[in-house]
């Protein structure tokens, strides 16, 4: 199976994952909310607590720009798979920009972590992953799997 078959389809999930929950905030054990990849990029206020105090002020999980990379590298990955999937000669060239994208999604991912990691915990309220998040993982790993193998089959005639 080519490469290209995989990453499409990751590339898919990433773009649709991103608009789907990441995020689910509670506070002494109530859900108060879901956060999407896209309301953690554009910073809105997702829920109010007491009509006082911001979630996102809360929880330390507001706007950040640089998360919109995520989508771009589905829509990258998306592309690079139409072109492969459109001239056999472009495959190899394809997979590597797959491969390249895919691999900066996941570091991406892994810094995302990090910086909340270390961005302390607010007494009561705890984050938690929801399964866009999960989702849009595993849809740049399809999409790096496939970028590998565009690149390592890519431009080989079956005999």
């Amino acid at each position: 199976m080519s490469g290209k078959f995989i990453s499409i389809p990751g590339a898919l999930l990433v773009l649709i994952c991103f608009f789907l929950p990441w995020l689910t905030v509670s506070c002494n054990g109530q859900e108060l909310g879901q956060v999407s990849g896209m309301e953690l990029a554009v910073g809105s206020d997702v829920v109010s607590i007491d009509d006082q105090f911001r979630l996102v002020d809360l929880a330390a999980v507001g706007g950040d720009v640089a998360r919109l990379v995520i989508p771009l590298t589905g829509i990258v990955g998306l592309l690079l798979g139409i072109v492969a999937l459109m001239n056999r000669e472009n495959e190899r060239g394809a997979g590597v920009g797959s491969l390249i994208f895919g691999i900066l999604g996941l570091l991406g991912f892994a810094l995302e972590y990090l910086l909340l990691r270390q961005a302390g915990e607010v007494p009561g309220i705890a984050i938690s992953p929801a399964y866009g998040l999960w989702a849009s993982i595993a849809g740049l790993l399809l999409l790096t799997i496939g970028g590998l193998l565009m690149t390592i089959l890519g431009g080989r005639t079956k005999t």
